[in-house]
């Protein structure tokens, strides 16, 4: 019988091929590849032993002792620092004189500053090594009084993949579930055992196994044995759109969907079984390579779901599926004479929700909130909000019902959420995921909220009660379908926190000379965070100007995001299977 550690290197020899492309500098590179051994000298003692860790990089010289072994309760996530030799885009953009999308509140300028610390991943390069390796080192936040874990990044072992590594089990009854301990409410690093109880219930229950149970058919999954094998035939990106070294993790890929030629304005959401992109008003069906203009729309693509249908801003615009996906359209009438859809009371920046029976479903509206349309002009910090969060702020929540042919309004009811903006209600609807800021205004990051909402008839009852907070720095939120993620995406390049921004993506600080180009031209990465443990993983590795924005799930757990880059008004659709690949 083979051993772990026999097992672990075929494994390595078998890879090799595949990630050795990505090994071309030391930046945007791994030093060695996880149960990789190399041979090292010891003082006085002869030769001794090196084995690469799960951070893709060797430990210290084993100088007598068994060779250690990769074991989960102490992997660290390999997070790829950026190339700083990108070539940055072409010079000379010069912004529009006149908005292409007409802002929901008058006076909207284009945020300049804010600012925020991001609780992940430190680069710290080694001094005691001849190779430049790509460890990454945890330093904890100064600022707010908890000690934050480590992440942990660990091949799956259920789905089919074959994982780099030979993980072994977690050691000592440690569970890869159970967040921080001994962290009072309200504070940051809480997360009740209520988060890690819904997760475990939505992995059944939740719309991401209800979607599969009903049979789905998910966009590029033609054939596929699981969700890792969808979307093979899409192209992955490469120097001729985004850059090949874009993904922050190694063995996840990035896979080029589409590429607009128009600018879009605000966000971007695809629908539940990752067919059609609504990037601004610009929806695509990906099925058919084909644009159907969202006529009469202005901002503010959603969708439901259970894939019954989408929403569109201003007027909360509800529309069935079926005005997508009968025969063959160019443009779909969101309002006005002859349109599909009907109105509602939902208010802008909606996220959409069904309750798991199919009985009811909701709209979150952002409350307060920060409209967020950056990447056209460097953005270099999260975007201001566009009115105060006060103390008394309140986000509203809409029902509506479906009657099969469409969608009607039942009413809306506010809940209190104070100092708290951009609500996001999750896909089940009993979640909601808030920003929220401190008392004087600074963005410190997420609150997750239980919401409670009951109706009788138009009569709506509803309660938000917080049951964790994540002092993380991103923009608008969104949840995956099985509740268990959130992603965001985190604009870099200034504000109070550049200095850490600079360390996490690999260098030294801010004043370090290849960072410069970030400080001028700004850039937006990718993260995905696990609401049980509230570690974010950073997915993207984004150049000087180019803009990673408004990440979705879909329902199978594959990501979709936009591309924007300064200097062109080209915008990339990318899907990241990132999120399959975490333990």
């Amino acid at each position: 019988m083979r051993t772990r550690f026999e097992l672990a290197g075929l494994i390595v020899l078998a890879m090799l091929g595949l990630l050795s492309s990505s090994c071309s500098s030391p930046r945007g590179s791994v030093s060695c590849l996880p149960g990789q051994v190399v041979e090292c000298p010891c003082p006085g003692a002869g030769p001794g032993a090196q084995t690469c860790s799960a951070s893709w990089s060797y430990g210290a010289c084993n100088c007598g002792g068994p060779v250690p072994m990769a074991d989960a309760s102490t992997m660290d996530v390999a997070v790829t620092p950026r190339d700083a030799g990108v070539t940055p885009p072409v010079d000379g953009y010069t912004p529009p004189t006149d908005a292409a999308v007409t802002p929901p509140v008058d006076g909207f300028t284009p945020p300049t500053d804010a600012g925020g610390t991001p609780t992940v991943d430190v680069f710290t390069p080694p001094t005691d090594t001849g190779v430049t390796p790509t460890v990454d080192v945890f330093t904890p936040p100064t600022d707010t009084g908890v000690t934050p874990t480590v992440d942990v990044f660990t091949p799956p072992t259920d789905t089919g993949v074959t994982p780099i590594v030979d993980a072994g089990a977690l050691t000592d009854g440690a569970s890869a579930d159970v967040g921080p301990v001994d962290v009072p409410p309200g504070s940051c690093g809480f997360v009740s055992g209520e988060v890690s109880a819904h997760v475990t219930a939505m992995t059944t229950m939740g719309w991401g196994a209800l979607n599969r149970s009903r049979g789905m058919l998910m966009h590029g999954c033609a054939g596929a044995r699981r969700p890792q094998d969808c979307l093979a035939t899409v192209p992955l990106a490469d120097a001729t759109d985004i850059g090949a070294n874009r993904s922050a993790i190694p063995v996840a890929h990035l896979r080029v969907l589409y590429t607009g030629s128009t600018r879009s304005g605000y966000w971007t959401r695809s629908s539940a079984d990752g067919r059609f992109v609504g990037r601004g008003v610009h929806l695509r069906d990906l099925a058919r390579g084909a644009d159907v203009a969202a006529a009469g729309a202005m901002y503010n693509p959603a969708f439901y779901p259970d894939n019954s249908g989408f929403m569109y801003q201003p007027g909360g615009r509800n529309c069935p599926m079926s005005a997508l996906t009968t025969a063959t359209p160019t443009s779909v009438a969101i309002s006005g004479a002859g349109s599909p859809c009907s109105g509602s009371s939902a208010g802008l920046y909606q996220h959409l929700a069904a309750s798991l029976d199919g009985a009811d479903y909701w709209a979150s509206s952002a409350g307060t909130a920060a409209w967020d349309d950056g990447g056209h002009t460097p953005t270099l910090t999260e975007t201001p909000r566009n009115e105060r969060w006060t103390a008394t702020a309140q986000t509203s929540i809409t029902l509506m019902a479906n009657t099969g042919a469409g969608f009607s309004n039942v009413g809306s009811r506010s809940v209190v959420t104070p100092l708290q903006g951009d609500a996001v209600i999750s896909p089940s609807s009993r979640l909601l995921m808030t920003r929220f800021i401190d008392d004087v205004g600074a963005y410190q990051g997420y609150i997750l909220n239980r919401l409670e909402a009951t109706h009788t008839g138009s009569a709506i009852t509803a309660s938000a009660r917080e049951i964790g907070r994540y002092c993380v720095q991103g923009a608008k939120p969104a949840f995956s379908f099985d509740e268990r993620f959130i992603t965001y995406h985190h604009y870099i390049g200034g504000g109070a926190h550049v200095e850490e921004d600079a360390r996490e993506l690999g260098f030294s600080g801010a004043a370090d000379p290849a960072f410069a180009d970030y400080l001028s031209r700004g850039a937006a990465n990718i993260y995905i965070m696990d609401l049980r443990t509230g570690r974010p993983v950073r997915v993207t590795n984004m150049g000087p100007g180019q803009y990673a924005l408004y990440p979705h799930f879909r329902s199978d757990g594959w990501l979709y995001f936009l591309v924007r880059t300064l200097g062109t008004t080209a915008e990339h659709v990318i899907a990241s299977d990132a999120a399959l690949f975490l333990p």
